[in-house]
């Protein structure tokens, strides 16, 4: 299936989990990785793909996929913040930030923040996301 969107949640779980959040310059807010499946790739190679070339890390486990109703996959991948991330600025990002959960609702905005919600249900099962 090609041009299937999906976004991926980075986390590592450290005494409480870290989650990684791109900058992107021109719009001036914080991101998940997002990406599309190119033609001939399962969505676990596009997902392990896009992880990679955005990031720069090489190690990272996905933990689990989510399809939502809209045909959006989230990919939930652990990997570990002590690993330098070398950021891909050609997709406009010009920082990263491995972000407390208790910081990155007030950072992300719209879909994103909608995303990271539904994904940290699967990361945190008992976490609420409200207050």
């Amino acid at each position: 299936m090609d041009g299937k969107d999906f976004s991926i949640v980075i986390y590592d779980r450290m005494d409480k989990p870290y989650f990684l959040l791109l900058h992107n310059k021109s719009a001036d807010r914080w991101e998940l990785v997002n990406g599309t499946m190119q033609e001939g790739e399962t969505p676990e190679k596009a997902a392990i793909r896009e992880f990679a070339k955005k990031t720069g890390l090489t190690k990272g486990k996905i933990q689990k996929k989510l399809e939502l109703i809209d045909n959006r996959s989230i990919f939930i991948i652990e990997s570990n913040m002590n690993t330098p991330v070398h950021i891909d600025m050609a997709n406009g990002h010009d920082t990263y930030l491995w972000s407390p959960l208790d910081s990155v609702n007030g950072k992300l905005q719209g879909t994103e923040k909608e995303t990271f919600t539904i994904a940290l249900k699967e990361v945190i099962p008992s976490s609420n996301m409200e207050g």
